[in-house]
């Protein structure tokens, strides 16, 4: 076999190799991440996770409208501490003219005619802060009998209409931010493709130099060759 042929084909396989590293790698990564998520339901911390400790404002709502279970994001949100906020309804917090728009709504969530709604209504805070939100409520039924249980509820605070430019201002965030918090999170995943690549890198280095050699030998023998 020529030193030409025999390059290339340890190219080929190294190229084969770099391949399927790079498909272990990132079979072991969702591997990693279906056993994090396994690992977070299993141990029944989805509660915590996803409600108690969630940024997005979030209750557990009776059929009367009484908040039974509110998470910080919601209570940081009106102003009320958790002990305030679950001694009342969301009658009580709720703009008047918005109060029957949603009672309605509740109303054919319990009685099955729909499952869910979106709405945009206003809270009146603590102190009589009037706070303009989108509300997204989901009917949650028993899973024997079908009967109604109790709403879910996410609230999403939001600018008044007109103050669009000003919220998008305060909102963005730095992209060099984001890029830290990607290398901060996934720094592990990063280090064996950061390897893999090297030594892909050297190696294609390597084989290019002996092309280039081989190349050169021939050039000089040819030139010999016609001398003579």
């Amino acid at each position: 076999m020529s030193t030409i042929a025999n390059i290339k084909l340890r190219l080929t396989l190294t190229t084969f190799i770099i391949i399927l590293s790079c498909g272990f790698a990132i079979s072991e990564t969702f591997t990693h991440n279906s056993t994090w998520n396994s690992t977070i339901f299993a141990k029944k911390q989805y509660h915590r996770v996803m409600f108690e400790e969630s940024p997005i404002p979030q209750a557990i709502v009776g059929s009367s409208g009484s908040f039974w279970s509110v998470n910080g994001a919601l209570c940081n949100a009106v102003g009320y501490s958790d002990s305030e906020l679950t001694t009342k309804t969301f009658q009580e917090i709720t703009h008047p003219d918005d109060i029957k728009m949603d009672i309605d709504m509740m109303k054919k969530v319990m009685s099955g005619y729909i499952q869910r709604y979106t709405m945009k209504k206003r809270y009146i805070g603590k102190w009589n802060r009037i706070i303009h939100i989108t509300l997204h409520v989901q009917g949650i039924f028993d899973d024997d009998d079908g009967t109604f249980s109790h709403f879910y509820v996410i609230v999403i605070p939001r600018e008044p209409q007109g103050s669009f430019t000003t919220s998008m201002k305060t909102e963005t965030i730095p992209k060099s931010g984001n890029a830290v918090e990607f290398f901060k999170n996934e720094w592990r995943t990063l280090i064996p493709w950061g390897i893999i690549l090297y030594f892909f890198m050297v190696k294609i280095g390597m084989d290019w130099r002996l092309i280039k050699k081989s190349l050169k030998t021939k050039e000089d023998k040819s030139d010999e060759e016609t001398t003579s």
